[in-house]
């Protein structure tokens, strides 16, 4: 089954935020008021940390409930960080956030009129293509009509030259 990396779901007056990483889903509970960016930044925080303190080896050989255990020390550490909505380092998340969407919507902008300007090369090649497969097309024509005139001329020359004579021989007999 193929899903989203990262979700949110409404439930009453909260949302879970999902994020799905390497096997394993971090889930938070936040009210409706709480920024979405923020809480996906708090789940992106724990992914980092539990990569660091669990390696893929170890979550895949977790083979009783609670493993992890150990990891709430940190979870309460960054709860109680990301709290306050309004904190100067959760502002400061979010405006990081902000200028990362920012760079890559200017990105995308930029690759969109790059694509516009090659769009509109190919279209001038297009029509210039165009062009010259009507010249080609002409002058294979051309160059046809001067073939037969080549090829069967002299014999038709002859033949009504031949056909004349005849028929003046004809007439004068």
């Amino acid at each position: 089954m193929q899903t989203e990396p990262m979700c949110s779901i409404e439930a009453a007056h909260f949302f879970y935020h999902i994020q799905l990483a390497d096997d394993v889903a971090f889930i938070c509970l936040c009210d409706k008021l709480y920024p979405k960016r923020l809480a996906f930044t708090f789940l992106d925080d724990l992914h980092r940390e539990f990569e660091q303190e669990y390696p893929q080896d170890k979550v895949e050989a977790a083979s009783r409930p609670y493993a992890f255990i150990k990891f709430d020390t940190f979870i309460q550490k960054a709860k109680r960080s990301y709290q306050d909505v309004r904190a100067r380092q959760n502002l400061g998340r979010l405006q990081e956030e902000l200028v990362d969407v920012a760079q890559v919507m200017q990105l995308n902008i930029k690759e969109v009129l790059e694509r516009g300007t090659k769009i509109e090369k190919m279209s001038l090649l297009s029509s210039t293509l165009s062009e010259d497969s009507r010249k080609y097309l002409r002058g294979a024509k051309n160059l046809n009509w001067e073939m037969l005139k080549r090829k069967y001329g002299p014999p038709l020359v002859v033949l009504f030259i031949v056909l004349i004579f005849l028929y003046i021989w004809i007439k004068w007999l």
